[in-house]
């Protein structure tokens, strides 16, 4: 977003940047990692066209250069970033065209959307597409789980994958069972929710499904741990139904209380950690301070700072990785009480 310097193509500038980024691509070869390249994200022209960056609002040329021009100029950064990748079999993620093609759909129904409020830094709507960009285009894992259940000569057979089954018992108007899933649904805290949706994140990265074939015809609830998620009829249950966006379920709440200590660790940890840093370097660049009295007697209490947040991100890293553990659930499909 930055390599630009925000304004019309400038050679010298992007020759500088291609010099650069290549040095890191083989440095990251050269330890035998293999590097995922990504593309700039969008910059919202629109909304540099009433409210361009600060640091460039006092020169009318270069808001004029900007608002004109630095969408393009990130696109020609970005296609020589994908075309790197192309050459050296590596991964790219193409953050710009996604967030471009998904702003203009909303701006059909609201003119005044954006996912960037000050045109550079997206907002969570924004970085929740943009973590969805990383995972489809990296074809991570798109299925939380998938039980099908069938009735065969009057017996249930109900099959997860590799994931674990059991105590399965039913008739024909009722089937109950026991299922741990490989993990849990994707969800993410509310002011991220709209990019979610946008994206449709659930189905493509987290589908979560159920499908029950042999039931006689009704309406049927559907209980998972004594909680009711929903009332099927029998062919919607035979067809398939999803609930990875059910906020009903005990799963999509146990991803509810991990997504939100997540967000907990982020604001008590890691964004003071990040301040910490740019506070010493707001502080202590310019020439002549590095290395004074003051700079080492800032650097002790600094230490120790960042030493207890670091210390506090891995406690919260700790809780958050016991409170993702899938949990076996019990599964109920009974005929509604009004039927």
């Amino acid at each position: 977003m930055n390599d630009g310097t925000y304004r019309h193509f400038d050679r010298e500038t992007f020759d500088r940047y291609a010099t650069d980024m290549t040095k890191a691509i083989e440095q990251i070869a050269g330890i035998r990692a293999t590097g995922i390249l990504m593309g700039p994200s969008m910059y919202d022209s629109r909304v540099s066209a009433g409210k361009p960056p600060r640091w460039v609002a006092g020169n009318p040329a270069q808001v004029a250069e900007v608002t004109g021009y630095y969408a393009p100029v990130l696109a020609f950064y970005g296609a020589w970033v994908r075309d790197q990748a192309t050459h050296r079999g590596l991964g790219y993620v193409d953050m710009q065209n996604i967030m471009e093609q998904l702003t203009r759909i909303q701006r059909v129904e609201n003119p005044d959307f954006n996912m960037i409020p000050d045109a550079v830094h997206p907002d969570a709507n924004g970085q929740a597409v943009m973590a969805f960009a990383m995972l489809e285009q990296m074809s991570a894992n798109r299925q939380v789980s998938a039980i099908a259940a069938t009735k065969v000569n009057d017996k249930w057979r109900v099959v997860g994958g590799k994931d674990e089954v059991a105590d399965v018992q039913g008739d024909d108007g009722s089937l109950r069972f026991t299922f741990k899933a490989g993990a849990l649904p994707w969800v993410l805290p509310p002011e991220a929710q709209l990019g979610y949706d946008m994206t449709k994140s659930g189905h493509k990265l987290s589908n979560e499904r159920l499908r029950v074939l042999g039931l006689a015809p009704g309406r049927y609830d559907l209980s998972i741990d004594g909680v009711h998620v929903g009332t099927y009829a029998h062919a919607v249950l035979a067809a398939k139904i999803e609930l990875q966006a059910n906020d009903k379920t005990p799963q999509y709440q146990q991803a509810v209380a991990v997504a939100n200590l997540n967000k907990e660790r982020n604001d008590k940890a890691i964004h003071p950690l990040r301040d910490k840093w740019a506070q010493l370097r707001n502080r202590f660049t310019r020439p002549g301070k590095t290395g004074t009295e003051e700079h080492k007697e800032y650097l002790v209490e600094f230490n120790k700072d960042v030493a207890a947040l670091n210390q506090l991100a891995a406690e919260y890293e700790t809780k958050i990785y016991a409170a993702a553990q899938p949990v076996a659930r019990k599964y109920e499909i009974v005929p509604t009480a009004t039927e």
